[in-house]
C-alpha cells in the first residue's frame, strides 16, 4: 500500500480521544516528526512520542495529511510536466500582442516574414522606437492604438519565428565583448563621488 507521508513530515493526531497503550503517550493536535514510513496495509509511520519512545502508528490516526487517497499518476500528466510550461505565460498580454500583430498583418500580410524574410536591424530599430516612446510616457502607439510594449513583444516573436523558419538575416554587428564593461569603472567612480544622489524626477512625483 502506498504511504501518503514522507520522512520529516508532520504527523498530527486526531481528537478528541486516542487509542491508549501503556508504552506510549501522545497529545492530540500536536505535530510529531515522522522518522520512518512503511508501505504496509494499512500504511504506518514511526514517530517519537511524548515519553521519548519510538512507536508506529496507523496513518488513519493523523489529521495532518488526512491520509489522502493516492491516485495513480495520469500518464498524460507525467509527459506534460516535461513540456514547455505555457501556463507560466499570462494570457492578458497575449491579447495585446495579438492586437499589435493584427495591425501589422493588415499592413503587410500575416506571417509575411516566413516567406519574405526579415533583417535583425529592422526589428531592433522598431523595438527601440517603441520602447523609447513608452519610456517617454506614451503608452499607446499613435498609429495602431495598441500598447508600445505589445509591439516590442511582437517584434521579439517575429525575430524568434523568422529564425526558426530560417528566414532571419542576422546582420548584427561583429561582437566586441560587453560594451558596458568599458565604462563600468567610470560609473563606479561617479557613484562613489555622489553617495547620496538627488532623487529622480518622475511623472508620478511630478504630479
Amino acid at each position: 500500500m502506498s504511504n501518503p507521508f514522507n520522512v520529516g513530515d508532520d504527523f498530527v493526531f486526531k481528537g478528541p480521544t486516542m487509542p491508549y497503550h501503556k508504552t506510549w503517550r501522545v497529545t492530540v493536535g500536536k505535530a510529531y516528526k515522522i522518522s520512518r514510513v512503511y508501505n504496509t496495509d494499512p500504511a504506518t509511520v514511526e514517530i517519537q512520542d511524548d515519553q521519548g519512545n519510538l512507536s508506529i502508528f496507523d496513518v488513519a490516526w493523523s489529521v495532518s495529511q488526512e491520509a489522502p487517497a493516492v491516485k495513480p499518476a495520469n500518464p498524460k500528466d507525467v509527459i506534460g510536466s516535461t513540456k514547455p510550461p505555457l501556463h507560466n505565460v499570462p494570457c492578458g498580454p497575449l491579447y495585446q500582442i495579438g492586437a499589435a500583430m493584427l495591425s501589422g498583418a493588415c499592413k503587410y500580410g500575416s506571417h509575411n516574414w516566413r516567406s519574405i524574410g526579415v533583417c535583425s536591424d529592422v526589428y531592433y530599430d522598431a523595438m527601440q522606437r517603441h520602447i523609447m516612446s513608452w519610456w517617454e510616457g506614451e503608452t499607446l502607439d499613435s498609429e495602431s492604438g495598441a500598447p508600445h510594449l505589445a509591439h516590442v513583444a511582437a517584434c521579439c516573436i517575429i525575430l524568434l519565428d523568422a529564425e526558426a523558419a530560417g528566414k532571419l538575416t542576422d546582420n548584427r554587428p561583429p561582437v566586441v565583448g560587453n560594451p558596458s564593461q568599458a565604462v563600468q569603472e567610470l560609473v563606479t567612480l561617479i557613484l562613489q563621488k555622489y553617495p547620496n544622489p538627488v532623487e529622480p524626477f518622475t511623472e508620478k512625483n511630478n504630479a
